[in-house]
């Protein structure tokens, strides 16, 4: 199902991108100018990836941003339907499916973690925790979407494990995609913070494999609550698919 506005698809605003001005690093500076886009949703899910119109808007040639696509192509931000190209849709099934391989990813983070993390460290991540919390009273769930990711780097930069750390990255830019698209609900979000206090206590007094299956119960919820939450949006008509 393809996204419309009032006038009908809307690529982007030609403003909020930048003219690619040196050539050594175009092709990477592409990728990185369209996946930003991507992800902040000023290419909306769904709709169709013109490369004429991105090459024009980004002041390239047809040649580094082939292999921009094909980059962003692997890690599902672009997909290819009748030998059209689009913006990959966000369905509520491939967000299960991103939750249920992060949650595999970091549980065996948090496993390998365990009783490594220091007191510093938890400290600083959780100072804001107050603030944090006095925000979700009143309904403002933006300061916990600002941390949420900072917190789970806890047991994820201790892992020592550059290959998982750098997949985790990129699934954390799928999902930060989800959210800019669809938001989160003040409910959810009430439950994630109060699963992450509970995966506080399990590094503060820890048990071994406690905080591993903190970190899963809480993945996989989120991943529950998110997917059924996207389902209601597509349902709707948003998305930029239906499955």
């Amino acid at each position: 199902m393809r996204m419309k506005t009032g006038n009908g698809p809307r690529l982007m605003n030609e403003n909020s991108i930048q003219r690619i001005e040196r050539p050594e690093l175009i092709s990477e500076q592409t990728y990185e100018n369209i996946r930003h886009l991507i992800i902040n949703c000023q290419l909306q899910p769904g709709l169709p990836f013109v490369e004429a119109d991105i090459a024009r808007r980004l002041g390239i040639s047809r040649s580094p941003l082939r292999e921009a696509v094909r980059r962003l192509e692997e890690e599902g931000f672009i997909e290819t339907v009748d030998g059209r190209r689009r913006v990959a849709p966000i369905t509520a099934g491939k967000v299960l499916q991103l939750y249920e391989l992060r949650c595999v990813l970091e549980k065996h983070a948090a496993d390998k973690s365990e009783g490594l993390i220091s007191r510093m460290e938890l400290e600083r991540v959780t100072s804001r925790f107050d603030y944090i919390a006095a925000q979700l009273d009143e309904n403002n769930v933006q300061p916990f979407n600002d941390a949420d990711f900072e917190f789970h780097q806890l047991f994820i930069g201790r892992c020592g494990n550059p290959l998982m750390i750098a997949q985790l990255s990129r699934l954390e830019m799928q999902l930060r995609r989800v959210m800019n698209f669809f938001g989160r609900r003040v409910g959810h979000t009430k439950l994630a913070f109060q699963e992450h206090l509970e995966i506080v206590e399990t590094i503060r007094s820890p048990r071994p494999g406690a905080l591993g299956k903190a970190v899963e119960h809480h993945i996989l919820a989120v991943g529950r609550r998110v997917s059924e939450f996207v389902r209601e949006k597509q349902d709707g008509g948003i998305g930029g698919d239906s499955e």
